[in-house]
C-alpha cells in the first residue's frame, strides 16, 4: 500500500461490547441488500486480502445496525461481486 494513502478506519463494537477497528473498503449493493466491505485492522493473524461483509439495516428506532453475513453461500456471492467491482475500478483507472 502507498504510504501516503490514508485508511478509512471505522470502529465497531463486537458482541461483547469491545471496540474492533476495520478499514472500510467500500459499501456495495447486492440483490436488494446493502453491505459494508471491511478489512480487520488490528488483528495480525488476519490475511492481508481478508474481507468481512456486514449487512446494513435499521433497528426499530431507525438507527443503523450492521449484522454479520452468516450464509456461506451469500458471503461467497458477495466476495465474487466485490472482486468484480474492484476489477472494474482498476480498469477505469488505467
Amino acid at each position: 500500500m502507498d504510504e501516503n494513502t490514508e485508511l478509512d478506519v471505522i470502529e465497531l463494537l463486537d458482541e461483547e461490547g469491545r471496540p474492533v477497528r476495520f478499514e472500510h473498503l467500500m459499501t456495495m449493493s447486492y440483490n436488494d441488500g446493502h453491505y459494508l466491505v471491511l478489512h480487520p485492522v488490528d488483528d495480525p493473524e488476519v490475511d492481508e486480502g481478508a474481507v468481512v461483509f456486514l449487512e446494513m439495516g435499521k433497528d426499530e428506532n431507525g438507527e443503523d445496525v450492521f449484522q454479520n453475513v452468516e450464509s456461506e453461500i451469500l458471503a461467497d456471492e458477495l466476495f465474487q461481486e466485490f472482486l468484480t467491482l474492484v476489477d472494474s475500478m482498476e480498469d477505469e483507472e488505467e
